[in-house]
């Protein structure tokens, strides 16, 4: 009687995976009918928008730069002065990121020409060029135990600013300078900075990749500037930036959020990259 007691259990196991199965199927035919007929229902957020595909672009056999023997020979002859100076280098760019530790003698004059002056001193060593500098903020610090000013530039090339792209220098309270950090890119290989895809088309674009073509939306908030999509290679685009929100959508959607902060390639249309905008 013993086979019989063990026969009871298998026979119910094996009509219940059956009853799975049978699900499982009628499941993934009534799937493949619907992408069969609307094959963007199917599509992920994230095939949607993918990063920036550099093999096809002039990108594609990029190196990191070595360090120019010029700007080696800067840093040795800074280094001499400012015996505890300290450096980091930037290897997307060949130039320092950061140059730190070391007190310069007080300049005079106004912060931002203090900041000026010792930029342009140092111009073979960071590789700058002032005229692709704009001001954007000069401020007292009086956080985290330091004190002085801080000058900071925005990078602008060819009218157009250039994200995540900026120059910062803590200038002590006697006007001397004493640490530069910088997220500077002296390789710029953007010719043509004319959109050719209109600020319009981007927002229709964006509309399509959250599949909400009718949903209303506020005034979308767009610029122009250049965007890196990736730290390495460090490529610029030309993009639109645009915050755009959707105010009546309902929260529980399948896209999570009624705000986006999308980048779309002003020459293309590509999606270059999409940040959930609740995070900024």
């Amino acid at each position: 009687m013993k086979p019989v007691k063990t026969i009871k259990p298998i026979l119910a196991i094996s009509v219940a995976s059956i009853i799975v199965l049978i699900m499982f199927v009628r499941e993934a035919k009534s799937f493949y009918s619907r992408c069969e007929k609307d094959p963007k229902a199917c599509e992920s957020k994230e095939s949607k928008a993918q990063q920036k595909d550099f093999s096809k672009t002039e990108w594609a056999n990029w190196t990191p730069p070595e360090k120019s023997d010029a700007a080696v020979k800067a840093w040795e002859e800074f280094k001499k002065k400012y015996p505890t100076a300290n450096v980091t280098w930037n290897v997307n760019t060949g130039f320092p990121s950061m140059i730190s530790n070391f007190q310069t003698e007080p300049y005079s004059g106004a912060p931002n020409k203090i900041a000026e002056i010792f930029i342009n001193e140092l111009q073979t060593l960071l590789g700058i060029d002032m005229a692709e500098l704009q001001m954007s903020e000069t401020r007292v610090m009086a956080d985290y135990g330091q004190s002085g000013i801080l000058v900071k530039y925005q990078q602008i090339y060819k009218g157009v600013s250039i994200e995540d792209s900026s120059v910062e220098l803590s200038i002590s309270e006697k006007g001397a300078v004493d640490s530069i950090k910088l997220n500077y890119y002296p390789d710029i290989r953007v010719k043509n900075v004319t959109p050719i895809i209109t600020s319009d088309d981007a927002v229709n674009i964006i509309k399509q990749d959250l599949d909400t073509l009718e949903a209303p939306i506020k005034a979308p908030e767009i610029s122009l500037v250049f965007d890196r999509p990736t730290e390495t290679p460090p490529a610029l685009f030309l993009a639109w930036k645009i915050k755009i929100e959707f105010p009546e959508m309902a929260q529980q959607t399948a896209n999570s959020s009624k705000a986006w902060l999308y980048y779309i390639d002003a020459h293309t249309g590509e999606v270059l990259h999409v940040w959930d905008s609740k995070i900024y």
